[in-house]
């Protein structure tokens, strides 16, 4: 993909909504209350105050993160769906457990 999102903008790849029973069957959710998640593919340089300072990014490219389902614009890239969000749209950036 060679798309370079602007300013405070993330491109996110959603990841499937699905569980797992405890019997191993895999469950579609269909809870719309529950936030999405998806992995950052790429980042904009940061937002711009009035002054013309840049304010870093705090989400980088690959990071797994939490968003409200009804957050950003939906688009179709070289047939790949993706969603661009604001970073303030972010809920949570989740980490690996050690």
């Amino acid at each position: 993909m060679n798309v370079q999102p602007v300013r405070d903008r993330i491109i996110v790849q959603p990841h499937e909504d699905e569980s797992v029973s405890s019997g191993g069957i895999v469950v579609p959710v269909a809870d719309e209350s529950q936030p999405k998640k998806g992995s950052a593919v790429a980042v904009g340089d940061g937002a711009v105050t009035k002054e013309g300072k840049v304010i870093p990014m705090v989400v980088n490219k690959d990071d797994v993160i939490l968003y409200p389902r009804d957050a950003g614009q939906r688009v179709n890239i070289e047939g790949v769906d993706y969603v661009i969000l604001r970073e303030n749209e972010v809920l949570a950036i989740l980490s690996e457990e050690e």
